[in-house]
């Protein structure tokens, strides 16, 4: 029988979502200000407008997906719950190994947007370098908090 280890962290999955959502609104309304009084670093834009766009998609999906993915695990639990467990087990496993891939390239993202900014001689440079850097701190601070999440329901998977 499902616990409140899965029900936890499939609300967290779907609040997340709304969360993830609403900060690609916000970067994208910041985008759409950045282009009519942005000035020197009106390109910052650009990143800003394109992860935002990638956090409004991802953040509805997650959401929308929580709630359908909680009622095929309850009804895979009340079937066989050793199979339940060791299916959503094994794809909890890829989920957390991919977050180790997802952070590194996050931190890639970032420490190289921050060179620019540093490093940059051109406005141009500058402006894709802070919203890159922002943008990217967003979205590793945001994965941190899931893969946190993940951690807690994995255990719960594998205590059994």
């Amino acid at each position: 029988m499902p616990s409140d280890a899965l029900h936890q962290y499939f609300a967290g999955e779907r609040d997340g979502g709304v969360l993830l959502a609403a900060l690609g609104v916000a970067a994208l309304a910041f985008a759409w200000w950045l282009r009519a009084d942005g000035g020197a670093f009106r390109s910052m834009l650009y990143p800003l407008a394109i992860v935002g766009l990638l956090e409004l998609a991802v953040g509805v999906g997650l959401a929308a997906k929580a709630g359908p993915q909680v009622a095929r695990l309850e009804q895979a639990f009340a079937a066989d719950a050793i199979a339940a467990r060791a299916t959503e087990g094994a794809r909890m496993a890829e989920v957390q190994r991919n977050f180790v891939r997802i952070k590194l390239v996050e931190t890639t993202l970032v420490l190289a947007a921050l060179a620019m900014v540093m490093l940059g001689r051109r406005e141009v440079l500058i402006a894709v370098g802070m919203g890159l850097a922002l943008q990217g701190a967003v979205m590793l601070s945001f994965d941190v908090f899931a893969e946190r999440r993940g951690v807690a329901y994995s255990v719960w998977l594998r205590a059994g």
